[in-house]
């Protein structure tokens, strides 16, 4: 789907070249960490757009992924439609995931929007199934078809996405969306759509989030817990970190497979690791499944 705006084409450009500079097999849930937005605000598409809150920020981890990514996708066409974005939110309340397309007023669209949302719940299923550890699996997953108002849409076809296992909400509103109400919660079929105004300060992210979208490393540092964390092509999440601005061997590591996650820091990141330790339990993101160490140990 193509998308307009000199916006939009730095940012796509600016997520392509990110993919593109990681020449090794990702797993479709690595291409998708890759995708993660500098902020929350995204372009205008089909007459609609959206927008989260920078509230967000104080509920521990909010952050939009772009997945129909047309010129490096996360797996080829053949394999399935996607969604536009894929939006994370996780607190002590628990994790949402929003997956969200937007469309235009025509049924036809509207009805290829849901067979979009519902192949993608399917295909993220699997692989949560294979690279995550089973809480982290049990999040929630919903689904937003966004649409200018008197937009027409298959109500069938979203009672059969719900029987699948997959909620699907079609919102309608004019213009731009606040969506925090929406992704920061599971929400009901019959709510419309009801438009606050909501801060939208500076700094947008928070430490954890600026330290995702803005410090990934796209080459994997092949130290010890590379060589015994990193299993095969598709069963496995492994992530470097790194603060901007920080040595270079003052790293993150997440590794996830189906039976754990370990967040892993180098000797010389005791500094973020203990801004993220203390994020983590501020905010209640701390969980039985996710293991932390200084990076010494697989």
């Amino acid at each position: 789907m193509r998308r307009s705006g000199a916006h939009d084409g730095k940012q796509r450009r600016s997520t392509t070249s990110r993919a593109r500079g990681v020449a090794e097999i990702l797993t479709v849930l690595e291409k998708l960490a890759l995708r993660a937005l500098p902020g929350r605000q995204v372009p205008a598409e089909s007459g609609v757009r959206f927008a989260i809150s920078s509230q967000a920020r104080k509920d521990g981890f909010c952050l939009v992924f772009l997945v129909d990514d047309r010129e490096s996708p996360i797996f080829p066409d053949s394999e399935g439609p996607r969604p536009d974005y894929l939006v994370v939110h996780a607190s002590r309340r628990g994790c949402v995931l929003t997956l969200i397309e937007m469309k235009g007023r025509n049924v036809s669209g509207t009805e290829h929007g849901i067979d979009q949302l519902l192949a993608f719940y399917r295909r993220l299923k699997q692989e949560m199934a294979r690279c995550l550890p089973g809480s982290w699996r049990r999040a929630t997953i919903q689904g937003l078809l966004l649409m200018p108002e008197n937009a027409q849409f298959n109500r069938k076809k979203i009672d059969d996405a719900k029987r699948e296992g997959l909620a699907i909400y079609p919102l309608a509103y004019h213009h731009q969306a606040e969506l925090y109400d929406y992704v920061s919660r599971p929400i009901s079929f019959t709510e419309p759509y009801k438009h606050r105004r909501l801060p939208r300060d500076t700094p947008e992210l928070n430490p954890l989030e600026r330290l995702w979208t803005a410090g990934r490393v796209e080459q994997r540092i092949r130290d010890t817990r590379f060589t015994a964390r990193r299993a095969a092509d598709d069963d496995t999440v492994y992530l470097n970190f790194r603060r901007p601005g920080d040595p270079t061997s003052a790293y993150v590591t997440l590794a996830t497979t189906a039976k754990d996650a370990v967040l892993a820091f180098s000797p010389q990141a005791s500094a973020v690791r203990e801004e993220v330790c203390a994020h983590l339990e501020t905010h209640g993101l701390q969980c039985p499944a996710l293991r932390i160490d200084d990076g010494t140990s697989p």
